[in-house]
């Protein structure tokens, strides 16, 4: 399908590159933690980012299709994220129970968001996002024989075989299928209708989106404008999802100023080598651009979803 920066301002998602309204402050606050390059210099690029800068470079000239990007990105990235992030058995416990999610991190990909096929917090979507590569929190199965998910890196703490799991217990399936029953809305998948899980189906709270496009050299400039808008608009409308459901969770909370109760959530998108990191929150009484047809407005809009681009060093 065509994908219309229009229409999904129409409904209420809006994304700016030159956001003229200020920050609200927790998502200031989580685009410094996640773009903060004060660190020493390390000296020279080692070879290993030699490297991959050469493989970027080599994919680009080459004008690969977009599959050879999602593999460049994966291995080089998102890979090393997730095993620089699980947490190893010679941490101490108590560093390891601060850090637990991370043992179990549920990466995923092209996977069709069934639960926006029904109204949530009153909006029916066009169309239902399938991100490219997504980071999900892990749903614990207790009740299984062998409890799941099993860990990502097999060094990790297993949390959910404890004695006494009650660290788990609230991101566990029969808590969650119970609270599905009165609005809550922990997966993106319709997964709650089942006696009981696949391993596959422990996968709750979407908290990083990822979109790719190839960048072709050989596109002409209206086919790389329409290559843009099309990975800014999927990356928004995943990552608007994703806040929906932490907008459901959040139903219950402390209501803070600037809605600062409903967490945001990071995006990135890729264009060849071009990287961008987005920042996507709910916001209410907004300035934001909306565009119809040829024409452009620039008005207050009472609320509505706000991907926002964070600076990044690419």
């Amino acid at each position: 399908m065509a994908w219309s920066r229009s229409e999904l301002s129409a409904a209420g998602f809006f994304y700016e590159e030159d956001l003229q309204s200020p920050l609200p402050p927790h998502v200031k606050s989580l685009g410094q933690s996640m773009l903060d390059f004060a660190c020493q210099d390390q000296g020279p690029p080692s070879e290993e980012c030699i490297q991959i800068q050469y493989l970027a470079s080599k994919n680009s000239d080459g004008d690969y299709d977009e599959k050879i990007w999602e593999d460049f990105f994966r291995q080089n990235f998102f890979d090393v994220l997730l095993n620089d992030t699980s947490v190893s058995q010679d941490i101490s416990r108590r560093v390891s129970r601060w850090n637990y999610y991370y043992d179990a991190i549920r990466p995923g990909n092209n996977a069709l968001w069934t639960t926006f096929r029904e109204k949530v917090e009153g909006h029916q979507m066009k169309t239902l996002p399938k991100a490219d590569f997504v980071f999900y929190l892990p749903m614990y199965h207790l009740a299984a024989e062998s409890p799941i998910p099993r860990i990502t890196d097999h060094r990790g703490r297993e949390w959910n075989k404890e004695p006494v799991p009650s660290l788990v217990e609230s991101f566990s399936w029969s808590i969650l299928k119970e609270l599905y029953m009165h609005g809550l809305r922990p997966s993106p998948f319709k997964v709650f209708g089942k006696d009981e899980p696949r391993e596959a189906d422990l996968n709750c709270y979407p908290w990083l989106i990822v979109e790719h496009k190839s960048g072709k050299k050989s596109l002409s400039e209206s086919q790389r404008s329409a290559q843009l808008e099309t990975v800014c608009c999927q990356a928004l409308n995943a990552s608007a999802c994703a806040v929906k459901l932490n907008q459901i969770a959040a139903r219950y909370a402390v209501e803070l100023r600037k809605q600062m109760h409903i967490p945001p959530i990071p995006a990135v998108t890729t264009v060849g080598s071009k990287v961008s990191v987005w920042i996507t929150y709910y916001a209410e009484g907004f300035m934001a651009y909306h565009r119809e047809g040829s024409c452009e407005s620039y008005g207050r809009r009472n609320q509505g979803y706000v991907s926002t681009k964070s600076g990044v060093r690419n």
